[in-house]
């Protein structure tokens, strides 16, 4: 199953990638629902130099492995490693950023969720509230850019 929330925010490319990529070991700096993050482990990704995000929200300790890495194209993916429901098999982001018509920066999450064997039953449950965190990540995000100009 997939699904792709997006945001338009008053800020210049250049800056709110470097929020994400600069600043990805940080993202509680920005993200209300994480507590605390961390990176670890190097890159196989040209021009990455960490593998691995570990985010603590209050649902738990999540670990994000980076696997796609394309600066030029201002793109980015992982996936979460650890700590799934049991009835998920796979939860994979790729964040995509692009000029906006007026020069903003319009932000782009790809999420794809793959269930196991019958969770996919709970798809009608679960994949409205990952939206519904998926919004609310990027308007912290949105927030927090805009305040920084």
């Amino acid at each position: 199953m997939e699904f792709i929330e997006q945001i338009e925010i008053d800020s210049p490319i250049t800056l709110v990638w470097s929020q994400l990529i600069d600043g990805f070991g940080e993202i509680e700096r920005w993200d209300t629902s994480v507590t605390e993050s961390r990176l670890s482990g190097s890159s196989n990704l040209l021009g990455l130099k960490f593998s691995t995000r570990t985010v603590v929200q209050d649902e738990g300790e999540f670990k994000q492995v980076m696997t796609m890495f394309t600066p030029l194209q201002y793109s980015f993916s992982y996936r979460v490693k650890e700590n799934l429901p049991f009835y998920v098999r796979k939860i994979s982001t790729t964040w995509s950023l692009t000029h906006s018509v007026d020069g903003n920066t319009l932000v782009v999450q790809n999420h794809t969720v793959q269930f196991r064997s019958l969770g996919f039953l709970l798809a009608f449950f679960v994949v409205p509230a990952l939206k519904k965190q998926s919004r609310k990540q990027l308007q912290d995000l949105k927030r927090f850019m805009e305040s920084q100009s």
